[in-house]
C-alpha cells in the first residue's frame, strides 16, 4: 500500500510523500524480513556502486555548505541536499520492507491515470491551454513542464514494473498516459527527452533484432494515439507543433523573443558565467543575481533576468557550481546509471532505475531537476527503491540457487 501511494503522492505534489516515510518507519516491526535495520544498512550502503552514490550525495552537501559560507547562496541551498542525505539514512527501510515491483506498477498506473483525468479537465472544462496538474505556475508553462515530465516519467516506470506477459497491456496504457499527459502540458523537453531514450536503446541496449515491422507497428500506434488527442484538442498538438517550427526559423534569422529563443540566450548567459567563474561558479542559486550583473553591463536583455535557472541543469551547474559542481551534477546522474546498467538485462529494478535515471538526466537537457524539491524527492525515492528491490532480488536468486544445488 505504502509502495502504491508513492507515484500519487509525486503527482498530486503534496507533502504526503513524507507521509510514507513515516508510514513505511511505522510498519517497519511488524514486515520487516529475518535481517536487522543495521544488517540491511551495512549490506545497502557496501552494494556495488552505491557507496559512490552515497559518495556523491554527501559531495553535494558538502558544495552546498561551500556556497552559502563563502558565496552567499540562499539557506535554500541547502534543502536538495538535505533531501539527499534523509534518504540515505532512510533507503535501507525499503531493502527491509522488500518492494514489490507489480504493487509499484499499479501505484503508478493510477498516478498516470489520475494525471491523464487532471490534464483533460483542466484542459477541455477549465480551458487552461497548458495543464499544470497541482504544480502551480510562477511564470506560464512552467508547471507543466514538470507536471508532464513526471507524468511521462511515471508511465515509463507503470511500462516497465508491468512488463510481464499478463500485465503488459496495462504497462502499455500506463505509457500511453504518461505520453498523453506531457502532450497536453506541451512538454516539449519531455518527448525530446523520450526520443533520446529510444536512441539510446537502440544503440547501446538492445539485444534483439528489431523488423521494420515492429517499427512501423510501434510509429502507426503512436501516430494513431496523437492523430487522436490532436482531434480532440482542437489542433491543440499540432499548433504546438507549428509554434516550435516557427521559433527554430525565428532563431536563424536572429530572433530570440520566443520560448526557444529565451532558453537559448539563458543557455548562451550560462556559459558566460562559467567563463568568468570557472572553479566554483557563482554558488548554487545564485544564478538570477549573476544575470542581473550581465544585464547591467548590458550584455543579456531584460526579458531574461527573471529567471532563477538556465532551462539546462548541466549549464546551470557550469554557472553556479563551477567544474566541481558540473562534476558533481555528472555524478548524481550517471554513476546511478552505471549500478542499475549491471542489473540490466537480469532484474526489473534495474532495468527501471537505468531509465529512470536516464529519462529524467534527459529532461535536464532543457530544464532543471535540482530546482525543486519534488523533482529531487522524485530522483531520489527513484533511485532507493531501484536499489532496495534489486537488493532483495539478487537474495532470492542467490537463496533459489543454493536450494537446487
Amino acid at each position: 500500500m505504502v509502495l502504491f501511494s508513492i507515484p500519487v503522492f509525486v503527482i498530486f505534489w503534496v507533502p504526503g510523500l513524507w507521509v510514507c516515510i513515516f508510514v513505511i518507519l511505522f510498519l517497519y516491526h511488524s514486515h520487516a524480513n529475518e535481517n536487522s535495520y543495521l544488517d540491511e544498512a551495512k549490506k545497502y550502503y557496501s552494494v556495488n556502486y552505491f557507496r559512490f552514490i552515497a559518495y556523491s550525495y554527501i559531495a553535494y552537501f558538502v558544495f552546498s555548505l561551500i556556497s552559502i559560507l563563502f558565496f552567499s547562496s540562499p539557506l535554500q541551498s541547502i534543502d536538495n541536499a538535505c533531501i539527499f542525505l534523509i534518504w540515505l539514512a532512510i533507503s535501507p527501510v525499503m531493502a527491509i520492507l522488500k518492494p514489490s515491483s507489480y504493487i509499484l506498477g499499479y501505484g503508478c498506473l493510477a498516478a498516470v491515470v489520475m494525471a491523464f483525468l487532471m490534464a483533460a479537465a483542466q484542459f477541455h472544462v477549465l480551458k487552461i491551454d497548458r495543464p499544470y496538474g497541482m504544480y502551480g505556475a510562477v511564470f506560464p508553462g512552467t508547471g507543466a513542464i514538470k507536471f508532464g515530465d513526471i507524468s511521462l516519467l511515471i508511465g515509463i516506470m507503470a511500462y516497465i514494473l508491468l512488463s510481464g506477459n499478463k500485465l503488459q497491456l496495462l504497462g502499455v496504457l500506463g505509457a500511453l498516459f504518461g505520453l498523453t499527459v506531457c502532450l497536453y502540458a506541451g512538454a516539449r523537453g519531455g518527448i525530446f527527452a523520450a526520443l533520446l531514450c529510444s536512441v539510446v536503446w537502440v544503440f547501446f541496449i538492445r539485444t534483439n533484432r528489431i523488423t521494420i515491422i515492429k517499427v512501423c507497428i510501434v510509429i502507426l500506434f503512436i501516430g494513431l494515439a496523437i492523430f487522436i488527442l490532436n482531434t480532440l484538442t482542437d489542433n491543440h498538438i499540432l499548433s504546438r507543433i507549428k509554434v516550435t517550427m516557427i521559433e527554430l526559423a525565428n532563431i536563424n534569422n536572429n530572433n530570440f523573443n520566443t520560448s526557444i529563443g529565451t532558453r537559448f540566450q539563458m543557455w548562451r548567459a550560462a556559459l558566460m558565467i562559467f567563463e568568468n567563474n570557472p572553479i566554483l561558479g557563482v554558488g548554487l542559486n545564485n544564478f538570477d543575481n549573476a544575470l542581473l550583473v550581465l544585464y547591467k553591463q548590458h550584455v543579456v536583455p531584460k526579458s531574461i533576468i527573471k529567471y532563477s535557472h538556465a532551462h539546462n541543469e548541466y549549464l546551470c551547474a557550469l554557472a553556479t557550481g563551477g567544474i566541481v559542481g558540473f562534476v558533481i551534477t555528472l555524478f548524481l546522474f550517471f554513476l546511478p546509471m552505471s549500478f542499475f546498467k549491471t542489473d540490466y538485462h537480469e532484474i526489473v529494478w534495474g532495468k527501471l532505475g537505468f531509465w529512470g535515471v536516464c529519462l529524467i538526466a534527459f529532461f535536464a537537457l532543457t530544464d532543471c531537476i535540482f530546482d525543486r524539491r519534488m523533482t529531487v524527492m522524485t530522483f531520489a525515492v527513484l533511485i532507493s527503491i531501484c536499489i532496495s528491490g534489486s537488493m532483495a532480488q539478487n537474495n532470492t536468486n542467490i537463496k533459489s540457487r543454493q536450494a537446487i544445488s
